[in-house]
């Protein structure tokens, strides 16, 4: 059927991806965020389903590098030294030819809210979305706050992206970071504490995995 899934049966069980909502990933720099928001973006594009994913931390080239790693084993230094045996050349060629025409990617670094806001706008009017996906949160601007605290800027946001689901009526995954001092909780274990604009985004998001 056409409901967005984070694609883990444990978690579709108690988490709805629900037309309208935005829902929060946060885990510690390094903890794999980026491959679990591409993971669950062709989990449900390969259902059929239509995505926009904005990498604002990776450009286009790099997401796939990533992917190649992670698919296929191949390191990045031998893709791009030509040290590739013949069945890897051809791996690497269909992996490509696999990705998903369903998943429309943007890279626009340092990106505006409200460009942000238009570009999906009008990537929903050529054909419907069905989901979007942001890596990360804090790297959108919102240039009107400049000067303001980081707080301010990111409470904007995570406002702008809500209205941005509901009027698109889809779910927006997006990633968060999370500041370091969750290595001092109790079993390291991250709280609503750890999560910058951590206030704003409980209040926002229908859903937040740690």
């Amino acid at each position: 059927n056409g409901i967005v899934k984070f694609g883990f049966e444990s978690v579709d069980k108690t988490i709805n991806l629900i037309g309208g909502s935005l829902n929060i990933i946060s885990a510690p720099p390094g903890g794999g965020k980026t491959a679990f928001l591409q993971q669950i973006a062709d989990f449900n594009a390969a259902r059929g389903l239509r995505g926009l994913f904005f990498t604002l931390e990776m450009n286009i080239e790099q997401l796939f590098t990533r992917k190649v790693q992670s698919v296929l084993g191949v390191q990045s230094y031998r893709m791009y030294s030509g040290f590739l045996s013949p069945e890897e050349h051809k791996s690497i060629k269909d992996l490509k030819g696999s990705l998903s025409e369903n998943i429309t990617y943007n890279d626009t670094a340092n990106i505006e809210i409200s460009k942000l806001r238009s570009i999906a706008k009008v990537e929903h009017n050529k054909k419907k979305l069905d989901f979007i996906c942001v890596d990360y949160i804090q790297l959108i601007r919102a240039s009107h706050l400049k000067g303001k605290r980081e707080d301010e800027e990111i409470k904007f946001i995570s406002t702008e992206l809500l209205g941005l689901a509901k009027d698109l009526n889809v779910p927006i995954i997006a990633l968060a970071q999370m500041n370091r001092e969750f290595h001092k909780n109790e079993g390291k274990r991250p709280t609503m504490a750890n999560l910058h604009g951590g206030s704003q985004l409980e209040k926002d998001a229908l859903s937040i995995v740690f």
